[in-house]
């Protein structure tokens, strides 16, 4: 199991089906977070990414970045 005891609360909205219109986004905006699959059915308008200004891991990272502005959903960040 990728995520044994933890409620995947990501898949669980893309199984749904249910859309939105502004997303905060989990996992600060590391490499692996936010398929585009996941971005496709969600179909948020504006998304937040919970990242410290100037991080040393340089969250939200640019391919996800790009992911979200390439569906011109407009972006925010914390920091």
């Amino acid at each position: 199991m990728i995520n044994p005891g933890v409620f995947e609360y990501e898949s669980w909205l893309f199984l749904q089906g249910i859309g939105a219109t502004g997303y905060v986004k989990p996992h600060h905006g590391s490499n692996t977070s936010s398929a585009t699959d996941f971005i496709n059915a969600i179909n948020p308008t504006v998304v937040l990414f919970p990242a410290a200004y100037l991080n040393r891991y340089r969250f939200p990272s640019k391919k996800v970045q790009k992911r979200y502005k390439n569906k011109n959903i407009v972006s925010y960040s914390t920091g």
